[in-house]
């Protein structure tokens, strides 16, 4: 059994002996304390992470299908072919974060901070309010895939 810390005093419990690919769907982790936590692998469709603090946390492969990152403090997070299909990521902070290979279909980003972040191989082509977003001297590349008339040197991003 594993418990992940809350800051609103209501701490979640997981039956399970790692927090790397565990289940966290549909679970509520408002302000949960995941600062450099290995929840690499996991699942989390459906889970409220609202104003979770994860700095540095390894997200990588996991899959937040539907789930809430609203005022998400992310800072340096591994998000790494993670499926942020239908994830709502509105104001969160994601500066410096790494979304290789990532799957944006859907995700509502109005006014998320992406300063710095690594959006190398990324699929952005559905991500909703990506105009909205703070992307200044985030990385792109080649296989980065944009919305139709996203123009990301425009937006101060830089081609890798």
């Amino acid at each position: 059994m594993i418990i992940v810390r809350c800051e609103t005093g209501c701490d979640v419990r997981i039956a399970a002996d790692s927090l790397a690919g565990a289940s966290f769907a549909g679970l509520d982790l408002h302000r949960a304390l995941l600062v450099g936590e290995n929840v690499q692998g996991s699942d989390f469709s459906g889970a409220g992470l609202r104003s979770a603090y994860a700095p540095g946390a390894d997200f990588s492969r996991c899959v937040f299908n539907g789930a809430s990152l609203a005022a998400c403090e992310a800072a340096g997070a591994n998000f790494a072919h993670a499926d942020l299909s239908k994830a709502m990521m509105r104001s969160g902070g994601f500066e410096g974060a790494n979304f290789r290979g990532a799957c944006f279909r859907h995700a509502a980003v109005g006014g998320a901070r992406f300063s710095g972040a690594v959006f190398c191989g990324a699929n952005l082509e559905q991500c909703e309010e990506l105009d909205t977003a703070d992307l200044s001297a985030a990385l792109y590349d080649h296989s980065t895939l944009w919305p139709r008339d996203f123009d990301p040197a425009a937006r101060g991003m830089i081609r890798g």
